[in-house]
Order: C-alpha cells, then sequence, then structure tokens
C-alpha cells in the first residue's frame, strides 16, 4: 500500500499568488523526499472544493532552481467522465530562479485511457484558467520548495471534472511516459497496488512498458441511492481516507415560490407541487398588501395579494 500523509492547510499558507474563491485545500505528500533523481521529483499536491466551476491546485517540486537551459515542469491531470483516466492536463514549465517559461498549456486527451498521461495530447488554444510559480515553505519534506498555484475553471474541460494525479514527464509533454507522480506509484507485475480505500480497483499496469498502479473508480460502491443527499463520487484525493467517497451538499429544492410545497424524493429529486387554491401565505402588513395572501392554486402557483 502507498502511504499518504494528509494534510489541511489554509490557502494562504498554501499558495504564493492565486486568483480566485479562498477556501481550504486537501494536501497528499509523495512517498518520500528525493524518490525520484534530478528535476522531476515532486513532493506534493493540494486541491480544494469546487466553487462555482472553480478549482483551487497546487503542486510542488523538490527544487527551488534549476541550471543552465534546464527546465522544470509538471501537469496536473483531470478525469470529466468517472472512469479514472486523464481527460484534460493543465501543464507548467519554469527555469532558473522559477521563472515561468508560459502562463502555462492546456492539453485534451482524446484517448481517454491512462490515469497518469494523457495520451493523444492536443494542445487547447483557448481556456480561462491560470498558475503562477513560486517559493513556498509549506513543504512536506524540506525547508523550502518551488510551487506551481493554479486557479483551474472546469468550463475549459466541458463543466466538469476532477483532479486524479500530478505528474512530471521527461519530456515535458504529458503524452510521454510518466516520470514521477503523486498519487500513482511505480510497481512490477503481480503487486496488488492497495491504496487502502474501498472505493477503488487497484492493479499493477504494465501497458506502457514501465509498470504503474492503477486506481480505478467503482462510482457504484459510493451511491447511497438517495440523489437528495448530493451525488457522492469516488474521489480518493478529496473523499473520505478510508471508502475514498465524497459528501457533496443536500440536493436545495427550494424554488422561492410559497404557493408551492418543496420537497425531495430519495429516487425522483425535487418536488414542487401547487399548494391548494386558498392557502394562506405571506402575512398581513409585510409591505406587499394589508391582508394576508393565499394562494390561487393555478400553475404556474401565485398568491392572490388582498389590499
Amino acid at each position: 500500500m502507498k502511504q499518504r500523509v494528509l494534510f489541511v492547510c489554509a490557502l494562504i499558507l498554501c499558495l504564493a499568488v492565486l486568483v480566485g474563491p479562498a477556501m481550504a485545500l486537501v494536501c497528499k505528500s509523495d512517498d518520500a523526499a528525493n524518490d525520484f533523481p534530478g528535476q522531476k521529483d515532486l513532493t506534493q499536491l493540494c486541491v480544494g472544493e469546487v466553487n462555482n466551476g472553480y478549482l483551487s491546485v497546487t503542486w510542488n517540486w523538490d527544487e527551488i532552481s534549476s541550471s543552465g537551459n534546464n527546465g522544470i515542469d509538471a501537469c496536473s491531470l483531470y478525469d470529466t467522465n468517472g472512469n479514472g483516466n486523464v481527460d484534460y492536463a493543465v501543464c507548467v514549465q519554469w527555469k532558473g530562479e522559477r521563472v515561468i517559461q508560459e502562463p502555462l498549456t492546456v492539453y485534451s486527451c482524446p484517448a481517454d485511457n491512462l490515469p497518469y498521461n494523457c495520451a493523444g495530447a492536443t494542445v487547447l488554444s483557448t481556456y480561462s484558467s491560470s498558475c503562477t510559480v513560486g517559493m513556498t515553505s509549506n513543504a512536506p519534506f524540506d525547508t523550502y520548495d518551488t510551487i506551481a498555484s493554479c486557479g483551474v475553471y472546469l468550463s475549459d474541460f466541458g463543466g466538469s471534472g476532477v483532479l486524479v494525479d500530478v505528474c512530471a514527464y521527461p519530456s515535458g509533454s504529458p503524452n510521454s511516459a510518466a516520470s514521477d507522480c503523486i498519487m500513482t506509484s511505480a510497481c512490477s507485475s503481480g503487486e496488488t497496488c492497495d491504496d487502502g480505500i474501498s472505493c477503488t480497483e487497484d492493479l499493477c499496469d504494465t501497458s506502457q512498458g514501465a509498470g504503474f498502479c492503477r486506481h480505478t473508480p467503482i462510482q457504484s460502491e459510493c451511491s447511497n441511492n438517495d440523489v437528495c443527499d448530493g451525488g457522492e463520487i469516488c474521489d480518493p484525493i478529496t473523499g473520505d481516507s478510508s471508502t475514498g467517497c465524497t459528501n457533496p451538499e443536500n440536493l436545495d429544492c427550494d424554488d422561492s415560490n410559497a404557493c408551492t410545497d418543496d420537497s425531495c424524493d430519495a429516487v425522483t429529486g425535487c418536488s414542487n407541487p401547487n399548494k391548494g387554491s386558498g392557502t394562506l401565505c405571506g402575512s398581513a402588513g409585510d409591505g406587499i398588501c394589508e391582508l394576508q395572501d393565499t394562494c390561487d392554486g393555478a400553475e404556474p402557483a401565485l398568491t392572490t395579494m388582498h389590499r
């Protein structure tokens, strides 16, 4: 089992510069310091909850500078259809004293067949997401790390998506084999790759040559067959540390109409039937009318104002 350390840190401690709504981040560390040689060694990723289609994501390198013309890069990887494979990648490269080379590069991954590789990587020409690079003391193994701080707009991916991993690549392109990842570890054929999370199916994938552990989400493991308490999903990063399941907010069935009865059915979801004609609503002297209002029972349901 790949052991992880779980951190919850305030946004101000995690980010150097990042535009967007502030919220707490969940952070997961890599196996250990210097577990990958050279300048591809990643140490940590952090991710916040989705807020109006916006996602705060950061990741750390175990380097604070590079020499010569050597670029240091990594990509955050996103699944948009719940199968655990990469559909989009947001990539950052920097050189020297943390000088970002391009604001970022966003790729679509049409092959949709691996959890740590953007097969068929295609550069998107337009996007709203942004990233910065800086130095941070929020480093799990050293005094300082270099951190990429990204504000990711899910509209770049069609409106939905979950972070599945952050990986570094030898060529700088997520189309190549991954060098180092935070969530995905190297393995040998026959290993169990048990991540200790009950909603994932774990196996050692050697289809790309070098073996990497694959943790495929089993979405049915998280469903409680009640749509009213939100659509639970299997998310090994932000979900429960044992089950991997998320606990979203309850479905809001309030239609802001005083003349309907708002309720939620576990199977069919929200229901807003009209109240009967003559049902009292509102209050006398509420500034709208002098007497108490009543519902008219029609469709759409309206109040009859008494003046």
